[in-house]
C-alpha cells in the first residue's frame, strides 16, 4: 500500500462526512496532485514556455502521509500523462 494509504483515486463524496472542514469541504488532498499556474522557478503565472509547474495536493502515488496534505508544494513538467496529476473542478 502507498503512503497515502491508497492504490488510486477515490470516488467523489467517499470521505463526505468524516473530517469536513467547518466550509463543508472534503477530499482535498491525496487523491491526485492539482496542477496550479504557478511556475515553480519564478513563482509568477506565466502561460508561456514549458516551464516547470506547481502542483500541490499530494497524490495517492507519492512519498509519505505527511506529503498528502493540501499545503504540500512540488512541482513538475507540464507535459506527460499520469493518473496521479489532475486539476480540481469547482461550480457555485
Amino acid at each position: 500500500m502507498k503512503p497515502c494509504e491508497s492504490h488510486g483515486t477515490t470516488p467523489v463524496r467517499q470521505y463526505e462526512g468524516r473530517g469536513d472542514s467547518p466550509f463543508g469541504v472534503v477530499d482535498m488532498s491525496g487523491n491526485v496532485w492539482e496542477w496550479c499556474l504557478t511556475t515553480y522557478d519564478t513563482q509568477t503565472n506565466d502561460v508561456d514556455g514549458d516551464a516547470t509547474r506547481v502542483i500541490r495536493g499530494g497524490g495517492w502515488f507519492f512519498f509519505t502521509k505527511a506529503d498528502c496534505r493540501t499545503n504540500f508544494r512540488y512541482y513538475d513538467a507540464p507535459y506527460g500523462c499520469y493518473n496521479f496529476r489532475g486539476f480540481r473542478i469547482a461550480r457555485t
